[in-house]
This record gives C-alpha cells, structure tokens and sequence, in this order.
C-alpha cells in the first residue's frame, strides 16, 4: 500500500479493465492535514466514505505488514519521486491514519517547495494506492444501479 502526497489525477485506469481489481486503485480524497513537528504531518489517509470515483475502502481490509517494512511516500505514486517516510500507520475507528516525516529541507529545491505548499495548506492531502487482495461488493443505488465498488481487503 504506498502512500502518497497527492494532487487531483485521473482515476480512470482503475476501472479501464472493467473488472474492479485487476489493476491498482489509487484513491484521492481531500483530508485533514496536521502538522506535528518540523517536517512531519498527520493525515487521514482514508476512511470510509464514498470517494470520487463512488468507492467504499473498508477500514477492517487494510493489510499494513509489508507497507511498514518500507513505510515510502512517494509525490503521486511515482516510484522516482520519493519524498519522505511515514513514520506510523494505523487504523483508528473508521480511518487509516499516517504520520510522515519528509526528506529533509535542503535535500531538493522539490522538497522544500512541498514543505512549504503543505505548511500553508495549499497541498493538504494524501492518496493511498493498493492492489485488492479480495473481490469488492458492488454499491447500488435504489434503482439497483452500480454505482462504486466497496474494498474489504486490500
């Protein structure tokens, strides 16, 4: 499961093989940023409510054991763009919370411009990205529309 300091993308290659699951999901949801110390923020990396794209992550699905042998947070899950580590994971209630801690300022003129943008609050969310390890539910709507998937493993 990488975690990743994100901005709105597309979302459309996780439903492009029209089998939920079969590739990668990467969700983006505007999230409440704290920060900690110098150079470390909180976050809610998700929870379970309806993303933008109709999909339910369950909270009780998330399998941390290999993420937090190599806890790295990437900028929009592109592997060549490490920022930082997430010092803790956990799920507390209906949420998955990360602490990370970014490179430190000097390491990239990138680093510094994304310990800024987040110190303001301009960049201020999170996306997790995860491989279903169970097929999802369907979410329907009262006409029985499908409307999202709901993961209950990942």
């Amino acid at each position: 499961m990488p975690l990743g300091i994100a901005n709105v993308s597309p979302l459309a290659q996780a439903r492009s093989s029209g089998v939920a699951g079969a590739v990668s999901k990467i969700v983006y949801k505007a999230t409440e940023l704290r920060a900690v110390a110098e150079g470390q923020y909180q976050f809610v990396a998700s929870d379970e409510s309806v993303d933008r794209m109709g999909d339910v992550i369950r909270v009780s699905g998330w399998q941390l054991t290999n993420y937090k042998r190599n806890p790295i947070i990437l900028f929009q899950h592109q592997s060549d763009c490490p920022v930082g580590i997430a010092t803790k994971v956990w799920v507390e209630g209906k949420a998955l919370l990360c602490q990370i801690k970014l490179a430190a300022m000097g390491t990239s003129p990138f680093i510094d411009s994304l310990r800024m943008l987040l110190d303001q609050g301009i960049v201020k969310a999170v996306s997790v990205g995860f491989a279903p390890t169970a097929s999802p539910n369907y979410l329907r709507d009262k006409q029985d529309q499908v409307t999202g998937y709901e993961f209950i493993a990942q």
